[in-house]
């Protein structure tokens, strides 16, 4: 079990330095102490269609979804990053990929 903890930590780690990377113009990470998936809100000011950018990573083989999908109230652009199905040497390739489907679908 602790194994598979500190698979998960270095995982979301990694997912969660995004911001200081290839991606600090578009999400802010939201702020978590538990769960899986890493959310990240769109920079304000920043117009970004985050349907588009869901299609296009899906198109670069990344599963991202919209924020808004898990928002009770008025959701603010954003996306859910999962990585518990993905190979941690893997995370690199895939933020790049997303990196390139925000730059795609920024206004």
């Amino acid at each position: 079990m602790r194994r598979a903890t500190r698979v998960y930590a270095e995982r979301r780690d990694r997912i969660r330095a995004l911001p200081r990377r290839d991606l600090a113009r578009w999400p802010r990470v939201v702020p978590s102490a538990a769960g899986s998936p890493v959310c990240a809100r769109i920079a304000d000011g920043v117009a970004v269609d985050v349907g588009e950018v869901v299609a296009g990573a899906a198109r670069a083989g990344v599963a991202v979804e919209p924020l808004g999908r898990y928002c009770a109230a008025a959701p603010r652009p954003g996306l859910v990053l999962g990585y518990g199905a993905i190979d941690t040497a893997r995370i690199e390739a895939g933020l790049a990929r997303l990196a390139g489907c925000l730059a795609a679908a920024t206004g």
